[in-house]
């Protein structure tokens, strides 16, 4: 069960009573196969593959909805759904490969064969005579019954093909060409051209069939070399069309407080993804890794949300936007701190930035749903371990990330909160084939909005392991969260800063296990 609360406004506006059931089956079947044929040292590749999806059942689910506004009809509903999805995705696709000294060259065709069918009605069992609607798990007894209460405007049907065409030419080099001179190890470039194909045919209330055709360029490259200083670089541009449904001109409010249409204005997806990354070793096991990274997406899918005041309903629609990019960074650094290595210190830096551009909420119109946010994010991590002996060790960590989001939206509320923690670690080998381990940590957050996330816990874990038999026995008893303190809530907050979600899970327990380890060496003829 998950729940959803926002910082912009909230107010009580209705009263849902749900009760619901469902049973389903789904099956799933996969093949694949490759070969290769030799000609000295060219070779020719070839793939072929087929998966198959199958998806049905039926569930029940009953809504009465009553509105604060004392003139609002009761909105009652007794739903029945069947749906029935399948799904076919067939692949084939060929390789050939010139080899030269040092590198290749690798003309390439792939073909990907996509076929999606989906059946969903919807049946209103309150709008069956002679029935009591209270009952939201029982069948009329003839299906021409079902029939008579079939909810036309929410009971759909589709039929989708799509066809994959790429064709792409891949240069492979690595240490032995002349490029080493560059300190490459190993590296390609790959020019793809990928041809697409979409049809939709698809029924609600009418056919309302959509078909796309799309030629994407889509290149990548990757290089790493060097010796003492090891370096790593890849840059790649991805591109697709946003799933057919969606741009299907329709409307659902199978849920009353919910209502989903879809948008045939919807454009096609581009993203760019660049990064560099560095690593060095050196002596006496000291060793350091940045890396950094950038991304960015032109007209990203987005939910404009007109919301309703009065009745406390949200219609929905996806939208194209722009102005989605990600820029991040990382600094790792790990030495001893002793001649005899009993001490060593690791550290851990991050840094990110989102430029995050989504729909907010709104109760007036679509110009006014744009909503610009930007997400500054620094992060530290240091972990000092000491070793005194192979049968014990003990380790001091702490660490905290800090969190700036801002917008010049009006109804923004800027926000500058962080979370951290520390903690002792410790693994000790007792006599008797016993080991003992424990985790002292404090985990805080702090400055949120909401003020159930502003928690202070401290958690204590502990195992102990006992081993017979050679080892080939293993027993281990776990505790977790000994002291009772952890929340049985996990709390999230996304990009736009205005929502925070929290999920209910189990937060303490105490587990016995036993793992019998074995091997079965066949015979020998």
């Amino acid at each position: 069960m998950d729940y959803t609360s926002t910082s912009d406004t909230t107010s009580l506006l209705n009263e849902l009573i749900e009760k619901s059931t469902d049973k389903n089956e789904h099956y799933h079947v996969t093949f694949t196969n490759s070969y290769d044929i030799i000609n000295i040292t060219d070779f020719l590749h070839v793939d072929l593959g087929a998966e198959f999806d199958k998806q049905s059942g039926r569930s029940f689910s009953l809504y009465d909805l009553q509105y604060e506004d004392a003139g609002a009809a009761r909105d009652f509903r007794n739903n029945h759904l069947r749906y029935d999805r399948r799904r076919w995705d067939v692949k084939a696709g060929t390789v050939y490969n010139w080899n030269w000294p040092g590198w290749s060259l690798r003309p390439q065709y792939q073909y990907d064969y996509k076929y999606n069918k989906a059946n969903s009605s919807l049946y209103r069992l309150d709008k069956l005579e002679n029935r009591d609607s209270t009952h939201y798990d029982l069948l009329p007894s003839t299906q021409a019954a079902l029939l008579s209460v079939l909810d036309h405007n929410n009971s759909y049907a589709y039929t989708e093909y799509q066809n994959h065409h790429r064709l792409m030419l891949e240069w492979n080099i690595n240490a032995a060409s002349g490029a080493n001179k560059l300190n490459i190890d190993y590296g390609y470039i790959r020019l793809p051209l990928r041809l697409v194909k979409k049809k939709l045919f698809y029924t609600r209330m009418g056919r309302h069939d959509v078909s796309e055709n799309a030629v994407f360029f889509e290149p990548e490259a990757y290089f790493r070399g060097g010796k003492a200083l090891v370096w790593e670089v890849r840059a790649d541009m991805k591109s697709e069309i946003p799933e057919l449904v969606s741009k299907v001109d329709y409307r659902d409010d199978a849920n009353p407080l919910y209502i989903v249409s879809g948008n045939p204005d919807l454009k096609n997806i581009h993203r760019y993804n660049t990064s560099l990354s560095l690593r060095h070793e050196g002596a006496s096991q000291r060793l350091w890794y940045a890396s950094a990274e950038y991304n960015k997406t032109d007209n990203d899918v987005a939910y404009a949300t007109l919301y309703d005041t009065h009745t406390g309903i949200a219609t929905m629609m996806p939208v194209s936007v722009n102005g989605n990019w990600r820029a991040k960074g990382q600094f790792d650094y790990s030495l001893p701190l002793d001649s005899a290595r009993r001490w060593t210190l690791d550290n851990h830096l991050t840094f990110q930035y989102a430029h995050n551009v989504d729909m907010t909420t709104t109760e007036e119109d679509a110009s006014s749903m744009r909503s610009v946010v930007n997400n500054w994010q620094w992060g530290a991590a240091l972990k000092l371990n000491f070793r005194p002996s192979e049968k014990s060790e003990f380790a001091f960590h702490a660490g905290g990330t800090y969190y700036n989001l801002n917008s010049q939206r009006s109804s923004f509320k800027n926000i500058h909160a962080g979370d951290y923690h520390l903690g002792l670690e410790t693994e000790l080998q007792l006599p008797l084939n016993l080991s003992f381990g424990s985790d002292f940590s404090l985990y805080a957050r702090r400055g949120y909005q909401e003020s159930m996330m502003n928690t202070t816990e401290w958690v204590w874990n502990v195992h102990l392991h006992h081993s017979f038999m050679k080892g080939a026995l293993l027993s281990k008893l776990t505790g977790f969260d000994l002291l009772r303190q952890l929340s049985n809530t996990k709390y999230e907050m996304n990009e736009q800063g205005r929502t925070e979600t929290w999920y209910n899970g189990l937060p303490r327990y105490v587990m016995f296990s036993l793992v019998w380890k074995f091997n079965i060496n066949h015979k020998k003829n």
